[in-house]
């Protein structure tokens, strides 16, 4: 459909040594994302880039999905990964927020938490950004 087109365009229009895959933004059945990211990691090594694949912070409506993904992620793909949802967690351990990282709905980053991610990238993932 209409989804599949524009993915196809974006792709099309590739050219980067490195392409970040946040695919765990607003999913939450583990078998389709499944699916989905095993098919994106397909289709930009066809295009010569390289996948980092971004985990996703903690969230109580969907945890249980994101631990099956961020397992996926770290455990089973041989990919890079951009480890966000560890930067933004106590002890870097993906399930509790740092309090002053996320703003009240526990979903998204303050200006803090947005900051720990870029550390994140300056510390363990430095050659996206020379």
């Amino acid at each position: 459909g209409q989804t599949d087109n524009y993915i196809d365009y974006t792709f099309s229009k590739l050219n980067s040594t490195y392409t970040i895959l946040a695919l765990t933004l607003n999913d939450s059945v583990y078998s389709t994302w499944k699916t989905g990211i095993d098919s994106m990691i397909a289709k930009v090594k066809a295009k010569g880039s390289t996948p980092v694949l971004y985990t996703l912070p903690p969230r109580s409506d969907r945890q249980t999905f994101l631990n099956q993904a961020n397992n996926y992620i770290l455990n089973t793909l041989n990919e890079l990964v951009f480890d966000a949802a560890a930067a933004v967690t106590t002890n870097r351990d993906r399930l509790n927020w740092v309090s002053s990282y996320h703003h009240p709905d526990n979903v998204h980053a303050t200006p803090s938490g947005h900051e720990a991610m870029y550390q994140e990238i300056v510390n363990n993932n430095s050659y996206l950004i020379q």
